[in-house]
């Protein structure tokens, strides 16, 4: 997995990670004990290794190692709780990417026998998924392009030196290119989900992928739900020029349906506006998260399709299945626990 980023470097940026070192450890062990105990060969101590020494930069960075694999996708998943403790996103942030996170990774990963590799690796790296359909988006962009080399978003947002209006039109480029990726994932993840779940065919909105007016076993939870249903009406506001400034510097935020009946209408400060901005970023690490842990489970069984073997141990006479690499020359018994040559 050549194309996963070492973002340690990047989280040690804005924070301090041994702050959370108890908590982390916790993490650790509580994932590696549900997901990964069962196979032999790995370690929750060299996990734990692994994390630390990656967080000293004591380790050199290996995207095919499992063990760095594994840090990286505890990183992601731990990230919003530091945010949450430190005060820079809500509560209601840490609650839609749980959710959202156990959500996708129920459905998904029930039918994973039916994703290849090539699939997750699009999922986790934005590469070369198809866009759905831009059209709709299209003309906002290509008439605020220059907005998008110039400025640095989201700081953009509190300079003062730029008027409202200004910076009224940066946000709105910035967050509908950021929702067209984040539905192209989705489409993306539908076309391949429909026929695992026996549907004869294929949606393509948001709102009609992930169920959001049914209650079934599509729909998300209720906090990532709400939060999709929000999202779609920013989206249409930004594109339908539905956002006005107010005498105070308020913007009203609308939205309508195809018969033109008001159907949403908020009012935020021109920074509050990032608030939908980072919900659509913490709905997208979503993604990421999950094909981590499906690649994470992939790789282990992989090795075991390759190397594993029937054994009897010599001691209590049990007879299990276990990985054994060509470098093994002791393995401890599942059942009794004494170590013992597996040749």
């Amino acid at each position: 997995m050549p194309h996963l980023r070492n973002p340690f470097p990047i989280v040690k940026e804005f924070t301090d990670l041994r702050r959370y070192e108890i908590q982390l450890n916790q993490v650790i062990e509580k994932f590696f004990n549900q997901f990964f105990k069962k196979f032999e060969m790995l370690s929750l101590e060299k996990a734990i290794k692994t994390f630390w020494a990656l967080v000293n930069e004591t380790k050199i960075y290996n995207p095919l190692d499992w063990y760095d694999i594994f840090a990286i996708f505890i990183l992601k998943m731990f990230t919003t709780q530091i945010l949450l403790d430190e005060g820079r996103i809500l509560r209601e942030s840490h609650e839609i990417f749980i959710e959202w996170f156990l959500y996708l990774a129920t459905r998904i990963i029930r039918n994973e026998q039916h994703f290849s590799s090539n699939f997750l690796a699009k999922l986790y790296s934005d590469d070369i998924i198809p866009i759905p359909d831009f059209e709709a988006a299209s003309s906002l962009m290509q008439e605020n392009v220059d907005l998008i080399q110039t400025y640095d978003y989201p700081n953009v947002l509190s300079d003062n030196a730029l008027s409202i209006a200004e910076r009224l039109r940066i946000f709105q480029v910035f967050y509908v290119g950021f929702y067209e990726l984040f539905k192209r994932k989705c489409v993306y993840i539908e076309n391949q989900l429909y026929r695992c779940e026996g549907r004869s065919r294929a949606l393509n909105t948001i709102r009609d992928i992930f169920q959001l007016h049914n209650n079934n076993d599509r729909t998300p939870p209720e906090y990532p739900k709400k939060a999709l249903k929000v999202l779609i009406h920013i989206r249409n506001s930004c594109t339908h020029r539905n956002m006005t400034i107010l005498e105070d510097e308020t913007i009203r935020i609308k939205d309508y349906n195809n018969q033109n009946i008001q159907t949403y209408e908020d009012y935020r400060t021109i920074i509050q506006l990032n608030e939908y901005y980072h919900a659509l970023l913490v709905l997208d690490k979503g993604f990421e998260a999950v094909a981590l842990a499906i690649m994470l489970k992939r790789k282990i069984e992989n090795l075991y399709i390759l190397y594993g073997k029937l054994i009897q141990c010599p001691e209590c006479g049990k007879i299990e299945y276990y990985c054994i690499l060509p470098t093994f020359t002791l393995i401890i018994c599942k059942n009794c626990k004494i170590p013992f040559n597996p040749s």
